[in-house]
């Protein structure tokens, strides 16, 4: 009776230690649940990266697109960005203090 339930305590404790081990690997193994989620994160984040892109690419298309048929909207962007002026103007800068 004794050998009976002590070998049923073996297999108890050896069981328990393989799942345990087999628990741990899966885990923390370099494929394991904690790299997926670390990856699926990851993932996550150069979507939204892809997403704000494309966004951008849009306004930049946008823009482009504006200032190959709109006039004023190549002048203003000569004055603003490039500090052009027509000849004979007159230009006023002022200095913030």
């Amino acid at each position: 009776m004794k050998k009976i339930k002590i070998n049923k305590k073996i297999k108890i404790i050896i069981f328990a230690a393989v799942l345990s081990i087999i628990l741990v690997y899966i885990v923390f193994n370099e494929s394991g649940v904690l790299s997926y989620y670390s990856i699926k994160s990851d993932i996550q984040d150069i979507r939204t990266q892809i997403d704000s892109s494309k966004t951008r690419i849009d306004n930049l298309n946008a823009e482009i697109d504006s200032l190959k048929t709109n006039n004023f909207k190549i002048e203003k962007v000569a004055r603003e960005k490039y500090h052009l002026k027509k000849p004979g103007e007159k230009v006023f800068k002022i200095k913030v203090k």
